[in-house]
């Protein structure tokens, strides 16, 4: 001690002045440091107590199971939920409050748990201390991240609510199926009852009811008729007649509302005579209008024997199939009268045809019967003049059954063509042998032009067998046409000696050309050129038709 003394005594005032300021220094990190051991205490607790406080009143049951899911720890709202004391439920096992069926698949849940060290779910039955039976959620945690893992945390919760909306869910999703139902039956028949059958039998499971039915107004009586209508007694039901503004229906009708009724026993607007008949005492009566625009013409009628059976919701899926079946019986009536329609004009055709066709050949006959009686000195002048009258009329037999076939629509300029001059060649080409070359064209041409084109085609086919070929047993004819500055070009030519000088220059003609020229002006308002160039062309020049 002597000697330490003398040592402190030997120190400068310099030198104990520092020792002194360094033990002020060291003093004042102590203090700091205890000040955040302090705030961090302070943080740590209210942590704890925050932590605590959720983990106890939280509304859903937080458990602490270990390996054997045994309840080591629980809040509140977990032993309300199994129906005992927290202090009770520590220690026990997890499994004792939960369904028979469940057993095994909570002990799945919480080796999973362990075994995987991740979030496992499932789903099962709890049965409280009561006996009370609860469907409940659970989701399990491992405690903690160390390799040795011994408690997981498990929340349960019930899941009553969410079934409840998975229900609802459910329901609409069947819903929007009926109304995908109902909109593809209608965009693949256009049968009413196949329409209504589908559409009711739908509601009817769908909602559940006792039956569904539809009454359409009769427009000659005004009166509702069930049109069509689920089981059961739907055999009676069916075709059954109210007055106009008779019962729940009629009502409806004469109103354009829609009634929700719910106890049909107790509105004196219901027509009981219905309810004897099929022997059902209905109680809940929904019937929505069926509506075309402005009017009404019919209703969709939604029963059950239960009172107040039917809400907003079943309101608003009526009222939708409504609308669709309304759309149904609509395009079913605008086609079945489209059908009569075309049944009418196809039977007046058919008949036209039928008389035109016949007046046609009664024609023909009689030419080729007047040549039988032709005096012998007149025999050369008559017959050529009956055999091209003749032709004449087949070229329009020919044009009256290719526009029959099309139902008097627009014609392929080129079918006619090739038709007409086959029919003529079939008739006058003798030992000739002629080859016909028609160009593909899309131009199409109307009846009128047809019937037009057709006397022109086979004038022209006529001429160049009997003058194109004086000398030759064979030749060609090509037929083209072709569209430029919306005039229709159709061109005809042979390959024989070609039109005569004097035709050319117009100096001479015949009754064919005449009648030619007369046709292409005032049938086709058009014009026509001749002309040659290794055969005679001729070439017409007209408007399409409209």
């Amino acid at each position: 001690m002597h000697k330490e003394a003398i040592d402190l005594h030997k120190l400068s005032q310099a030198d104990i002045q520092g020792l002194f300021q360094e033990l002020q220094g060291r003093q004042a990190e102590l203090e700091a440091e205890n000040n955040r051991l302090h705030q961090a205490t302070k943080r740590l607790e209210e942590s704890f107590h925050k932590y605590r406080d959720l983990y106890e009143y939280t509304p859903v049951g937080y458990f602490i199971l270990d390996k054997n899911g045994v309840i080591a720890d629980a809040n509140l709202a977990g032993a309300d939920l199994l129906g005992l004391p927290k202090q009770e439920l520590l220690q026990q096992p997890l499994g004792r409050f939960v369904a028979p069926a469940g057993q095994e698949k909570l002990a799945v849940h919480c080796t999973r748990v362990f075994e995987t060290k991740k979030r496992q779910v499932c789903e099962l039955e709890l049965v409280k201390e009561d006996g009370i039976q609860l469907d409940a959620r659970l989701e399990s945690i491992p405690a903690s991240t160390k390799e040795n893992l011994s408690h997981c945390r498990t929340a349960i919760s019930l899941i009553s609510e969410q079934k409840r909306t998975e229900k609802m869910l459910a329901q609409r999703n069947r819903e929007l199926e009926l109304l995908n139902m109902a909109g593809q039956t209608i965009i693949s028949s256009l049968n009413t009852d196949e329409i209504l059958t589908t559409i009711l039998e739908g509601v009817r499971h769908l909602l559940d009811v006792v039956a569904c039915s539809v009454w359409l107004v009769d427009p000659s009586t005004n009166e509702l008729v069930c049109r069509q209508v689920t089981a059961p007694q739907n055999e009676i039901v069916l075709g059954w007649r109210l007055a106009p503004g008779q019962g729940l229906a009629g009502w409806v009708v004469e109103h354009g509302e829609v009634l929700n009724v719910p106890d049909a026993q107790a509105d004196e607007r219901h027509f009981e005579t219905i309810s004897e008949q099929v022997g059902l005492k209905l109680r809940a009566i929904l019937t929505v209008p069926l509506r075309i625009k402005q009017d009404i013409i019919g209703v969709i009628q939604v029963v059950d024997q239960t009172a107040n059976r039917f809400d907003p919701t079943d309101l608003r899926l009526v009222e939708s199939l409504a609308a669709t079946a309304a759309i149904a019986i609509d395009n079913a009536k605008l086609y079945e009268q489209a059908v009569h329609d075309a049944e009418s004009k196809a039977m007046l055709l058919n008949e036209v045809n039928h008389r035109v066709r016949n007046n046609l050949a009664i024609i023909i006959g009689l030419l080729y019967l007047e040549q039988q009686y032709v005096d012998e000195q007149e025999r050369d002048i008559c017959e050529p003049m009956m055999q091209e009258l003749a032709n004449r009329v087949q070229g329009l037999a020919t044009v009256h059954d290719l526009l029959s076939a099309s139902e008097w629509t627009p014609l392929p300029l080129m079918t006619l063509a090739r038709q007409i001059v086959y029919a003529c060649l079939q008739t006058l080409t003798g030992n000739k042998h002629i080859t016909l070359k028609v160009t593909p064209s899309p131009i199409e041409i109307t009846p009128n032009q047809a019937h037009s084109l057709a006397l022109v085609i086979n004038e022209l086919a006529t001429n160049a067998v009997k003058y194109a070929w004086p000398s030759q047993d064979k030749g060609k004819i090509n037929i083209r046409s072709t569209l430029e500055d919306d005039m229709i070009v159709f061109e005809f030519r042979d390959d024989g000696c070609g039109y005569p000088e004097d035709v050319l220059k117009q100096k001479r003609s015949n009754i064919g050309f005449e009648l030619i020229g007369n046709i292409v002006r005032r049938g086709l308002k058009g014009e026509i050129t001749l002309s040659n160039k290794q055969g005679a062309i001729t070439t017409i020049r007209f408007k399409p038709g409209d």
